[in-house]
């Protein structure tokens, strides 16, 4: 049992780390991972959905988008309803960041995973990884 664990771990390891790919751009995983949710959706959304949605903490969020907004990538758009709220969209500079080469970047290896794969195993892949997660978050 314990080998098997232990390669488990391994493989999960592995997996994340080749996933990831190698963006090349001054900014932390977590930077890229919350421009691409951010560019993902339809709607601008609130720090607080993204966390929910990311499965964050809202400081994550807070901190990161801050380094984003100073480097130009995000906008901060506030409410108006509501003066302590507001949301988060992409910038010029971040749509273009997103839909130039780090994109291509970003989506290399999950292609790469569909194109060997085949899209019916690529599916079935994702759906064990949802699977996997919601058993690690509760």
């Amino acid at each position: 049992m314990k080998k098997s664990i232990i390669r488990g771990m391994r493989t999960a390891d592995e997996f994340s780390r080749q996933i990831r790919g190698a963006v090349d751009v001054p900014l932390s995983d977590a930077q890229v991972d919350l421009l691409f949710t951010i560019a993902s959706n339809p709607e601008p959304m609130r720090p607080s959905e993204l966390a929910d949605f990311m499965h964050v903490t809202r400081p994550f969020i807070t901190k990161n988008s801050n380094v984003l907004q100073e480097a130009g990538y995000l906008q901060r758009i506030d409410s108006k309803h509501d003066g302590r709220s507001f949301t988060l969209t992409l910038s010029k500079s971040g749509t273009a960041l997103v839909d130039g080469v780090l994109g291509q970047q970003y989506y290399a290896p999950v292609q790469k995973l569909t194109d060997k794969m085949g899209k019916k195993k690529f599916n079935k892949l994702v759906r064990l990884l949802d699977q996997a997660n919601e058993v690690l978050r509760s």
